[in-house]
């Protein structure tokens, strides 16, 4: 709508620029999208992790993406994030289970545990965005800032690298 953004509460600085940087490239897509007018009442600082190591977690739908974060990044993560409600319906209580019990071997196997998170996110936004070009990657997002106080990076496995993005919510 091209109005600006005015936050009362007090905003983490790195969220700030993150929603600028995010703001500059849906800009540079979508030239008909204004960038992002942000005024917040004062910045904080990020939440800290419980422990004096930060864990790091991965969504993990077990998708090709995925696969290649857990190649790439394994060593370094002690929790795979399975979203009941992203890809599979929150309805789809059987489907969930099954693709569960599959995360959960390939989690065995490759050491990090699994993590399962249930929302109807995607159901209630689908009405007003588009999931896969503009809401995805906001959506997980969003779960990986409801569970900053216990993990100090979670990654987003991309279908590109950076210089082939190209609209996509996930990038």
């Amino acid at each position: 709508a091209g109005l600006g953004l005015q936050i009362e509460a007090p905003v983490s600085a790195e969220v700030v620029a993150g929603a600028h940087r995010v703001s500059d490239l849906l800009a540079s897509w979508y030239p008909h999208w204004r960038e992002l007018n942000l005024t917040v009442a004062s910045l904080t600082h990020p939440p800290q992790p419980a422990e004096s190591t930060p864990q790091q977690a991965a969504f993990f739908s077990g998708g090709v993406d995925s696969f290649r974060t857990l190649q790439r990044c394994g060593d370094q993560l002690r929790h795979l994030l399975f979203v009941h409600g992203f890809d599979i319906a929150p309805a789809e209580q059987e489907k969930a289970q099954f693709v569960r019990r599959a995360l959960t071997q390939v989690a065995a196997e490759a050491g990090p545990s699994l993590l399962t998170v249930r929302t109807n996110l995607r159901s209630f936004t689908n009405r007003w965005v588009d999931w896969e070009q503009h809401q995805s990657g906001c959506a997980l997002a969003a779960v990986a800032l409801l569970l900053a106080p216990h993990l100090g990076k979670v990654w987003i496995p991309s279908s590109h690298s950076l210089p082939f993005l190209h609209p996509n919510g996930s990038h």
